[in-house]
């Protein structure tokens, strides 16, 4: 018996095979953020403080581990001078990426006790947007990311180049770049160094920072008077403001506009992992970025 072809228009493509999952269409049409949070916003909180105290500490210890293996010795053995210090913070830096994973395994083990919903308030499904689906919202993140830093720089009247690392990264009081910034230029000078932080900068701090202020918190957050816009506001605050002690003032303002793009994505596709991947991408291109520009230097 000869079979009748479908006409192209009513074929269907296999679920993997789609260009724009349906994830991405619904999230078109409305939020489709709806975590709820079962315990007390007090409560997490308190406990996201203590879990970033703890993350702190795990980051210093892990980095002081690395800087046995890689320097040969603790850091106070070392000395006390510029290379010394700018030795253990590579090592902090690589430290991250460990001390971000116990971070991001206690964060979710405590955050479902006591949690009378009987979940962790946490969207974890990774959303289905397709791969046309992730390139669009990559891309629209990276260039609103790019637009939103030039009309920073553009309003204050501020010259980009003052905040990039120089080639001699720490060693450049001149500079108005961060802490991270310049031993990240540090440590483009040892390709070996800079592939062992790699990880660390693009995987262990999203995941890690997301899950604490775009986690639990958010959720617990979205609960209480201040509504989803007053906790994209305080938990985009809060995440800008931690970075402080290692940053410049325009940096903190910057990520406070990163949050509230990337707490919009969380509300808008409802997973935690859509923040976690454009935070990683968008670390990414910084990263390699800044190795690029340095090697021309």
């Amino acid at each position: 018996m000869a079979t009748i072809p479908i006409p192209p228009s009513q074929r269907q493509w296999p679920s993997d095979m789609r260009f724009f999952g349906p994830d991405f269409a619904a999230a078109r049409q409305h939020p489709l953020y709806t975590a709820e949070s079962g315990q007390h916003p007090l409560l997490v909180i308190a406990f996201a403080v203590l879990l970033f105290v703890i993350y702190s500490i795990l980051q210093i210890l892990c980095g002081g581990f690395a800087h046995v293996l890689l320097f040969g010795g603790m850091p106070w053995a070392t000395g006390t001078d510029t290379a010394a210090m700018g030795n253990f913070l590579k090592a902090v830096v690589i430290g991250i990426l460990p001390a971000s994973l116990i971070a991001v395994a206690v964060a979710l083990f405590v955050a479902g006790l006591w949690n009378k919903t009987g979940d962790r308030g946490i969207p974890l499904r990774l959303p289905d947007l397709g791969i046309g689906g992730w390139f669009v919202l990559i891309l629209a993140f990276v260039v609103s990311m790019y637009l939103i830093f030039v009309l920073v720089f553009v309003v204050t009247g501020i010259d980009p180049s003052a905040y990039t690392p120089s080639s001699q990264g720490l060693n450049d009081s001149s500079s108005s770049a961060g802490m991270m910034e310049k031993t990240i230029a540090d440590l483009a000078d040892e390709p070996l160094l800079f592939a062992l932080a790699f990880p660390a900068v693009v995987a262990g701090a999203p995941l890690v920072e997301e899950f604490v202020f775009r986690g639990a918190l958010f959720s617990a957050l979205r609960q209480t008077w201040l509504k989803a816009p007053g906790t994209l506001v305080v938990t985009s605050a809060a995440w800008a403001l931690v970075h402080g002690s290692a940053a410049p003032w325009l940096f903190v303002l910057l990520l406070f506009f990163m949050g509230l793009v990337l707490g919009g994505a969380l509300l808008r596709f409802g997973s935690i992992w859509v923040p976690v991947i454009l935070h990683a991408v968008w670390n990414c291109i910084v990263s390699l970025a800044m190795l690029s520009g340095l090697g021309m230097q």
